[in-house]
């Protein structure tokens, strides 16, 4: 389902950089979307505010729809949309690590690959560049050029140099993730959330690699290109305590 939110936002990549949020209209909540992380937790979210959106209209014609194509009811939307338009919105940041973000983006993107997407050539990627060659790349790129899967999440979620969610997540631990999501919806919207369905969830955390030990080998140069999302992350996950 989560390859099928992808769509949304690849359809046209320059015009949809910037809406980094599925956007559940009837319910007015907005939740962010991050490449390559978290993927199960959206999913989970999905399942479950798709079909409550959709029974808000009572159109047979949008139910019907929804059982085809459950995103059909999933909006894309931009952090100036919701700080603009949707003042009442309940608006969820799910938080990733940087290390593993970049991690994850670099094996899953760059290592061992013969031919990389246009989308990484344009930015000066090579197939099979070095995990340095990698970061040095993104150091040299400021946010407001960066593609989304390696522009800060700071911003991504602020307009106007002000954050729009209304609450932050961290996704370093998803089962506290989900049960901070859990608490949230039940207190702010009323919508039960079950469990989290782990069957085909990403494993969490750094990859196992010496080679792609990024904390180790080139900590000191993410912590200073990705400064301000360590310090999101770090408050995210205060408020899971």
């Amino acid at each position: 389902m989560l390859h099928e939110a992808y769509s949304l936002f690849d359809r046209s990549r320059r015009p949809l950089r910037d809406q980094c949020f599925l956007y559940f209209s009837n319910l007015n909540i907005a939740v962010s979307r991050v490449p390559d992380v978290g993927s199960h937790i959206l999913d989970g979210l999905i399942d479950v505010l798709a079909p409550l959106d959709a029974e808000q209209d009572q159109s047979s014609s949008a139910k019907n729809s929804l059982l085809k194509m459950p995103l059909n009811y999933v909006e894309c939307a931009s952090s100036r949309d919701l700080a603009r338009n949707n003042r009442s919105s309940l608006v969820l940041a799910l938080v990733a690590d940087p290390f593993e973000r970049l991690e994850r983006c670099y094996a899953s993107r760059i290592m061992g690959r013969e031919t990389i997407s246009p989308r990484l050539t344009h930015y000066g990627f090579r197939s099979k560049m070095s995990p340095a060659q990698f970061l040095e790349r993104i150091a040299k790129i400021p946010d407001f050029r960066a593609d989304n899967y390696f522009r800060s999440q700071n911003d991504l979620f602020s307009y106007k140099g002000e954050l729009v969610p209304t609450s932050f997540i961290s996704m370093i631990n998803p089962r506290e993730s989900w049960a901070r999501l859990r608490m949230l919806l039940s207190k702010e919207r009323g919508i039960t959330l079950g469990d989290l369905d782990e069957t085909h969830s990403e494993p969490v955390g750094p990859l196992q690699s010496d080679t792609l030990d990024f904390t180790r080998n080139f900590g000191g140069l993410i912590r200073q290109r990705y400064r301000r999302d360590f310090k999101l992350l770090a408050s995210a996950h205060m408020q899971l305590a």
